[in-house]
């Protein structure tokens, strides 16, 4: 049979081509995960390990100043020196930043980063600056640098102090070992516990890097340090190596999420090559029945005939598998060499790092799949009669009974899963967010299960919709949607393969996009405009009300000065009281703009249409919270007199107490010395709203004025969404080209099955650009159902995810993505005919003479 079974595939090398290049991206994809995966806890690792430099142990989780100095003086040990990590605020001028801190270490060995010029501290009251440091706050060596630390004082309490110290040496970082803070800083030890505890002479450290002398047994030595260790500390000491994996594994929280994700992308992939394989073996066993008929007529017995399609799966799935590993290792390298000439600060290997479980791990799903896949066609060929020898079979359809447990259990699926979707949307809801997930994702994947277990059952329907459509085409037409009904189980087989991946992306965009609209509905709530200056909210202190700082012309003009500025609106603000709402009464932020100023800087000027004298505009939130409605009055107090204001629910900016937003006149008629203290700058739309951000601050230069850019963090909320849902699109997009080789495969196969079918359509007079016709629209329609299949059920499932997730933090708005929808239609329609390229292009070149003769 193996011989019989090589050469059945040596026959049917084209279709099998379609199956195998599935199976090669499906295990491509998982060995490219693993070796990624690899890649970047290795990057990971390696970058934890430098902050030890050249040292041999580490001494963690509480190293004692004394009982550091003993270790130094055991045999063995070269140099020991600590390694803590804090942060320290950094001022020159009017710019600061802050910087990451760590001790000198007094051994060149032990020091993770280099001096580029000067030398590193040496007492008290110096510092060595990292790089961007050095650029970022526009000083050099010699030059002074103000610390803001918090040190107690006199009575015990930590206050804020600011601490002069002159810059010694500029340190980069080349092997990343802050690459997280773009480089540190370093004073001496007894600078670092001072800053850090108050004491020079601090009780000790968190850990401590061990420099072993050459020729030292390292674990005598660590054995040495572990027996010095007073009873009472828990000191751990290990390798330099096993101490950068822990490290690696508690940020990890020891999983690897990156590849746990990624390989569940890959399992997507794996399960759309799946249904390509199954699809394509039913199809041969159909087309073999003959063969196999003859093969039971000269003595095979059925467990034969059985072996010997699961044996073609296997060798299938292993040479599949192997090249999918191969493509995998070259497409890492191919990353790696990309990374490495964009000059990245992480050290990323130079070349792929194989690893035994990168090569097993695709090979055997890979081969388990195709396996698995055959099953099914597998015993299909077991059914094939003797008598099946006189004449060709199509290929077996369902019977009743499995037709029966097949619809009851994808029934259940979708119910159930249907109902744990509801129970999550409750949870969701009511801001059980964690629960609603659970039941979300629970309930999300059996409905999905249940929809593409029962797709025989309406996704041929779609297609006889879809395809009455294509009868107004003519004869090519008609045909194309006959050929698809004829079949309805191969048809829908192919189609569930792109429905499963345009569903996936579908929900994702649909998700995306309600997440942004959700999270810009929310920043819109909270700031009106691009941009604000804020001298301060106005406090009430036992002295009376404190104004915010007052806006000064110069800090106006800085602001209008600045590039991408459109325009700017000065606020007045002021508190007052509502005596008659209560004993104590109420306290209110009044917010002053006049109205043309509102309309032309607010991005949604609707809600301020409203302003006007005596009129209070209350934001929704407030309304509900203080029980106000439209046209109550409330009788408001300020320092200059009490003024009736009738209330106006509006959607207007809401502060940290009771807002309300009034005309000039009437704050003037409350509080008549309510300085200016905001301003609202609405940004150019063609400006870049962080760098306006920043040149904002650039402007105003050492006034503590508070700038804030909601259009800058809009700004940065939609590129991250962007890229997180560019990358997911791009995981899944595996599983769609997948799809699309189902499509081109069963239509190969569908061509071959239709050799004489053809024929006899030449014969009668159909063109070979009908013919060429008919086959392109016969793909478009397999193509255009399950993504318009896939378009809906994403819509619903995307709608229920964002809901669940997003509920809690407010209104949720729910998005289409209408522009991906129509891009996935395009691409759907484009699929279908480049799908159809090759095997109409078989068809047509098949002579009606010779096709009849075929035997």
């Amino acid at each position: 049979m193996l011989r019989l079974t090589l050469a059945q595939m040596r026959r049917s090398i084209g279709r099998l081509a379609g199956a195998g290049v599935a199976v090669l991206i499906g295990s491509a994809f998982v060995a490219a995960t693993l070796l990624a995966g690899t890649a970047m806890t290795s990057t990971l690792v390696d970058t934890i390990a430098a902050r030890y430099a050249d040292a041999d142990l580490v001494m963690a989780d509480g190293v004692g100043v004394d009982q550091l100095a003993d270790v130094r003086a055991i045999p063995g040990v070269t140099a020991a020196a600590a390694t803590d990590t804090t942060y320290v605020e950094l001022a020159n001028g009017g710019t600061s930043r802050y910087e990451a801190l760590t001790p000198t270490r007094g051994d060149e060995r032990l020091e993770p980063q280099t001096l580029t010029d000067g030398r590193l501290p040496t007492a008290d009251g110096e510092i060595a600056v990292s790089v961007d440091a050095a650029d970022g706050l526009d000083v050099a060596v010699g030059g002074a640098v103000e610390a803001h630390v918090y040190q107690p004082d006199e009575t015990g309490n930590w206050v804020e102090t600011t601490v002069p110290v002159t810059v010694v040496g500029v340190l980069d970082d080349p092997a990343g070992a802050y690459q997280a803070d773009a480089g540190a800083a370093e004073v001496t030890p007894e600078q670092f516990q001072t800053w850090t505890n108050g004491d020079p002479a601090a009780w000790g450290w968190s850990e401590a890097a061990v420099l072993v002398a050459d020729g030292a047994d390292v674990d005598e030595v660590a054995a040495a340090i572990t027996e010095a260790v007073p009873q009472d500390y828990a000191t751990t000491v290990s390798t330099t190596e096993q101490a950068a994996l822990d490290a690696a594994a508690a940020m990890t929280g020891g999983n690897d999420v990156f590849t746990a994700v990624t390989l569940a992308f890959a399992a997507v992939a794996l399960v759309v090559a799946a249904l390509v394989i199954a699809n394509t073996f039913q199809v041969l066993v159909a087309q073999r029945a003959r063969t196999l008929a003859l093969l039971r007529c000269v003595g095979a017995d059925k467990a034969q005939i059985g072996r010997s399609v699961v044996l073609e799966a296997l060798i299938l799935g292993l040479v599949s598998s192997a090249a999918g590993v191969l493509a995998g290792f070259a497409l890492v390298q191919v990353g790696l060499s990309v990374a490495e000439g964009l000059d990245l600060d992480a050290p990323l290997p130079a070349v792929v790092q194989p690893s035994l479980a990168a090569v097993l791990v695709p090979l055997v799903v890979g081969t388990l799949v195709t396996v698995v896949a055959s099953l099914a066609p597998a015993r299909s060929a077991t059914r094939v009669a003797p008598l099946a020898a006189l004449r060709p079979a199509e290929a077996p359809a369902l019977g009743r009974r499995a037709g029966r447990v097949r619809l009851a259990t994808s029934a259940l699926l979708v119910l159930g899963g249907a109902a744990l979707l509801g129970l999550g949307l409750l949870a969701g809801s009511q801001g059980s967010v964690e629960v609603g997930l659970l039941a979300g994702i629970a309930g999300g994947g059996l409905s999905f299960v249940g929809v593409v277990l029962g797709a025989v059952f309406w996704l041929p329907h779609l297609v006889a919709g879809i395809g009455r459509l294509l009868a107004s085409s003519g004869a090519a037409g008609r045909l194309a949607a006959a050929n698809t009904l004829r079949n309805p189980r191969r048809t829908t087989a192919t189609a569930t393969a792109l429905l499963i991946g345009v569903t996936l992306v579908s929900m994702m965009s649909v998700g995306a996009v309600s997440a942004r609209a959700s999270m810009l509905a929310e920043l819109d709530a909270k700031y009106p405009v691009d941009l604000t200056v804020d001298g301060g909210q106005s406090s009430i202190t036992p002295d009376g009300v404190e104004p915010g700082k007052e806006i000064t012309p110069a800090a106006l003009g800085a602001v209008r000065a600045v590039d991408g500025v459109e325009d700017v609106a000065e606020v007045a603000t002021a508190i007052a009281t509502a005596p008659d709402a209560g004993d104590a009464g109420w306290t209110l932020d009044l917010v002053a703009i006049a109205p043309d100023d509102a309309q032309r800087v607010v991005a949604d000027p609707t809600g301020y249409a409203g302003i006007a004298d005596d009129v209070a505009l209350v934001a929704p939130d407030w309304a509900a919270a203080y029980d106000l409605a439209d046209g109550d009055v409330l009788d408001v107090a300020g320092e200059s007199g009490t003024v009736p204001l009738t209330v106006r629910v509006a959607d207007v900016v809401e502060g940290y107490r009771l807002t309300a937003v009034v005309s000039p006149a009437t704050l003037d008629a409350l509080s008549a010395s309510a300085p200016v203290t905001t301003l609202w700058v609405e940004i150019a739309d063609d400006a870049d709203p962080l760098q306006v951000q920043q040149d904002v601050i650039t402007g105003l230069g050492d006034d503590a004025y508070v700038v804030q850019s909601p259009a800058a963090e809009r700004a940065q909320v939609e590129s991250t969404v962007d890229t997180m849902l560019a990358v997911v699109v791009g995981l899944l997009a595996a599983a769609v080209v997948i799809a699309v080789i189902g499509v081109a495969n069963t239509l190969s196969l569908s061509v071959i099955e239709r050799r004489r079918e053809s024929a006899t359509l030449r014969a009668i007079g159909l063109s070979r650009v009908q013919l060429r016709l008919m086959l392109s629209l016969e793909g478009v329609l397999i193509a255009v159902v399950g993504a318009v299949a896939g378009i809906g059920l994403g819509l619903l499932y995307g709608w229920a995810g964002a809901f669940t997730a997003l509920s809690a933090m407010g209104d949720v708005q729910l998005g289409v993505p209408w522009r991906d929808f129509a891009l996935v239609l395009v691409g759907a329609v484009l699929a279908g005919l480049l799908a159809s390229l090759v095997p109409a292009r078989a068809a047509v070149r098949t002579s009606p003479v010779e096709a009849l003769a075929a035997d």
